[in-house]
């Protein structure tokens, strides 16, 4: 119950989603995701960035430091969250901005704090697309490997929160959440937030 993404021409398209928006609010983002032993530079895993410097976005990825590592460009500076094994391994991860403070973002490594951050920017941008699977479209930087249970919420949820989405996400915040993609077998396009923004798979 997963989506292949094979490195070539293959992404997740969620549209350019207001929801998505998030200014200098709270929010969470997460998902699961397993590499193949691609090493490469930024092979995107959740965006709504160009890279160009004045569209303020969300921007996880893949990096290459090495060791390879899930990363996230803040606008200025990347910080690693955690070494990934590059061997077919499923993680999970989840960065949460609870303020714009120094450590004011928090990034969870299935479901242990790992890093604490700053992400200060005004993340409302609505020129760009959400992406999932590549960093960004212009850069044709695509993730290798698999992905489930992409998920957002306008708000900031716990540790306690983030570990129970790792197994139930959509039972959590219900309210604030998003976005919810389990990619199941089948229709991986559906939404199962409440808020239903169907997704395009392209590749």
């Amino acid at each position: 119950m997963s989506r292949s993404f094979g490195g070539v021409n293959e992404d997740m398209n969620l549209g350019d989603i207001a929801d998505w928006d998030f200014g200098l609010n709270p929010f969470t983002i997460m998902c699961w995701a397993k590499t193949n032993g691609a090493t490469d530079e930024g092979k995107g895993i959740m965006m709504k960035d160009t890279f160009a410097g004045n569209n303020n976005g969300i921007f996880f990825y893949l990096a290459s430091f090495p060791p390879s590592k899930f990363a996230y460009w803040n606008g200025a500076v990347v910080t690693s969250l955690h070494t990934v094994a590059l061997n077919g391994e499923w993680n999970h991860c989840a960065i949460v901005r609870e303020n714009t403070g120094a450590t004011g973002t928090k990034s969870y490594f299935n479901g242990v704090l790992t890093v604490e951050f700053q992400e200060n920017r005004n993340l409302g941008n609505t020129l760009e697309t959400v992406f999932a699977g590549v960093s960004p479209p212009s850069l044709a930087n695509f993730f290798i490997g698999f992905m489930a249970h992409i998920s957002g919420w306008k708000t900031a949820l716990s540790q306690g929160e983030v570990q129970q989405c790792m197994h139930h996400p959509v039972s959590v915040q219900k309210q604030s959440l998003i976005g919810y993609y389990p990619l199941w077998n089948g229709d991986q396009s559906v939404d199962y937030s409440d808020k239903g923004y169907t997704a395009t798979l392209n590749g």
